[in-house]
């Protein structure tokens, strides 16, 4: 395992100070393909664990997250490698709900893992997340867990919070049909605040078993519309209309053919390429690029058709 590409400071969440120096060249011409959008192989990982099923991520990110998740896969008795820039996962042998202590706090996404755990095998353990730490003082400045928490209980799944960990067990959820992610928002007037998007994800994720489920006021972003896709990919009927997204039917069989998906590409880094190209009257040309990312750029910044010229 590549744990040398994790430090003291990625474990910790210490601050680090580095030194950035620009020097400036003419701009010139270029040609960029960038990875899938790293927060959307997230929720597809936590899906093909909860399904325990075998998917191909065709354009995951190379970086230190993605081999921290392939670690973690393989402790709780799975395989995942990169292999020709493809990220395998056979989820179908998991067997083990204990998320590892160390690997587990190294990143933020792996509290994703609970809800997956809980559908795969009935219970998860989990000692808390890394990465960057976004809650005030109602967390301790900790990430926040207690709306992940809260959507698995409102599932009718049990939580036991200890002072290391965090166990939950899978429950009688038959009666619950629907949730709204409007009780998450900070704003009863619209969907706003940090919670929104991690309610509405661990609510898809938690639906997969369900004939059908209905999410209410849905935060809708790039990694919630890929899991959509897959999710529509592997079986699932998935409707958005009447601000909700109505999940119903099975997923399909399982096989011991891999999944193929590709992942969005970051909105922000097409826009942050896109921006940089057009102030320096330069010519961009995504390579691979996945035209449904310029499509949710629609309704949002008017650049599609700036988008539609860099684009190939």
């Amino acid at each position: 395992m590549e744990y040398k590409c994790l430090s003291d400071f990625l474990f910790k969440g210490e601050n680090k100070n580095i030194n950035i120096s620009v020097s400036k060249n003419s701009p010139v011409n270029a040609s960029l393909s960038l990875d899938g959008y790293k927060h959307s192989m997230v929720q597809i990982i936590a899906l093909t664990i909860a399904l325990k099923m075998k998917t191909v991520i065709v354009n995951p990110p190379i970086v230190s997250d993605t081999y921290v998740f392939i670690a973690i896969i393989n402790e709780l008795g799975g395989t995942a490698k990169i292999y020709n820039k493809r990220l395998f996962i056979d989820a179908s042998t998991i067997c083990n709900a204990n998320i590892p202590f160390f690997l587990g706090k190294c990143i933020h996404g792996s509290m994703y893992l609970c809800p997956a755990l809980l559908i795969a095998l009935g219970k998860f353990e989990y000692y808390g997340s890394g990465g960057c730490q976004i809650g005030d003082s109602i967390d301790s400045h900790n990430r926040p867990f207690s709306h992940i928490a809260s959507v698995i209980e409102c599932f009718n799944h049990k939580i036991s919070i200890e002072s290391n960990r965090i166990i939950g067990n899978f429950g009688d959820n038959s009666d619950i049909t629907e949730l709204d992610i409007k009780n998450f928002s900070y704003s009863s007037e619209d969907l706003s605040g940090p919670l929104v998007g991690g309610a509405t994800k661990t609510a898809l994720l938690l639906s997969v078993n369900k004939q059908k489920f209905i999410i209410k006021n849905p935060y809708l972003k790039t990694d919630v519309y890929d899991m959509i896709d897959f999710l529509r990919l592997i079986g699932k009927k998935i409707d958005i209309s009447d601000n909700s997204i109505v999940c119903s039917g099975n997923v399909m069989a399982s096989s011991n053919q891999y999944i193929e998906f590709n992942l969005t590409q970051c909105i922000s880094e097409i826009i942050t390429y896109s921006t940089l190209a057009l102030i320096n009257n330069t010519n961009l040309t995504f390579l691979d690029l996945n035209l449904k990312s310029a499509s949710n750029l629609n309704g949002n910044l008017n650049c599609s058709k700036e988008l539609e010229h860099y684009a190939s």
